[in-house]
């Protein structure tokens, strides 16, 4: 009869059991290991929480940790740029898109105590991870509500024609300052980048009435712009036609004044030769003045009986050539 080999079974138990340990033992070290070390991509950072309380700012890159529950890590995309939207929502992307209205936020009144329904979208990125993840419970909705708040602030600033047609872009500066101070009063950890307004109308009731005074303003704009455009390529033409009549008509009193200073000179020098020699002054300057007169004309001169037509030589004696009969 063998004997039986209850020892070796024994060891055999042992070292299974040795083994099964020894693999726990490596699976809890690597478990351990895993929730000690953790990696943060470039576009995220996050916070590392001792007991329940943020006691670590952490950025991208490779970092370590206590295991959980001592110490646990929270991230968030800083670069992704976030949307909320007011008075209106997104369905379907599309194309095409497709939105639902929300009238309860769009409908609002303005300064002139006016309703108008305003739909917009902000944009935001997440500045102070801290305050973004534990400040606030939705920072969503928070940024939510406080561009709505904003935005019926400004809007009740300005009057309907304001909103409608020409101060668009100011209501859009306006309450984007205004929304980012609330937001930093509130602590919600967010920067806003935009505020655009989507559409911005009178109620559906008289939408169609608006629309006609909101075109015939436009209308009138334009007019204004083309009159100034015209007036601005009109005047500086007129101006540089005036400068050229004036520029010309000083040439000409510059012509005429020293063309009578000629004379002047012409004539004081005429009028001593005439004190000195008065007779053959006189003489000289009518036959200067004759033949001035008569240059290039046929001469006849009649005597008193009318018998005789003598030709005299008048023009020779000045030194002419025309002939006379």
């Amino acid at each position: 009869m063998e004997p039986i080999l209850i020892p070796q079974l024994k060891d055999t138990g042992k070292k299974s059991l040795k083994l099964v340990a020894s693999v726990a033992l490596i699976a809890i070290a690597l478990l351990v290991i895993k929730s000690c070390v953790y990696i943060i991509g470039p576009e995220a950072a996050g916070t590392v929480r001792t007991f329940g309380r943020v006691t670590t700012m952490v950025g991208p890159g490779i970092g370590f940790k206590l295991p959980y529950p001592i110490q646990q890590l929270d991230t968030v995309n800083v670069k992704q740029v976030r949307r909320v939207e007011l008075g209106y929502r997104t369905i379907r992307q599309g194309p095409p898109a497709e939105y639902s209205e929300v009238p309860e936020e769009s409908l609002m009144l303005t300064g002139d105590e006016n309703i108008a329904d305003v739909t917009a979208a902000v944009q935001f990125l997440v500045s102070d991870v801290t305050k973004y993840m534990f400040y606030v419970d939705n920072p969503e909705s928070a940024v939510q509500k406080a561009a709505e708040s904003a935005l019926r602030e400004i809007v009740g600033r300005f009057t309907i024609d304001d909103v409608l047609v020409t101060n668009k872009q100011v209501i859009q500066d306006e309450t984007k300052r205004l929304l980012q101070s609330i937001i930093d009063e509130w602590q919600v950890g967010v920067t806003v980048t935009s505020f655009l307004l989507q559409d911005v109308y009178a109620p559906r009731e008289v939408r169609a009435a608006f629309s006609d005074v909101a075109s015939a303003k436009e209308d009138k704009q334009r007019y204004i712009n083309q009159a100034l455009g015209y007036q601005s390529d009109l005047i500086p033409r007129a101006r540089g036609e005036a400068a050229q009549i004036v520029a010309q008509a000083e040439g000409k009193a510059q012509s005429r004044v020293l063309r009578a200073q000629g004379d002047v000179l012409k004539f004081d020098k005429m009028y001593s030769e005439y004190r000195l020699s008065k007779e053959v002054t006189r003489t000289r300057l009518y036959l200067e003045a004759m033949e001035q007169i008569l240059s290039g004309k046929q001469i006849y001169v009649v005597t008193k009986d009318g018998n005789n037509l003598n030709y005299i030589p008048l023009i020779n004696h000045v030194g002419g050539a025309t002939d006379g009969r």
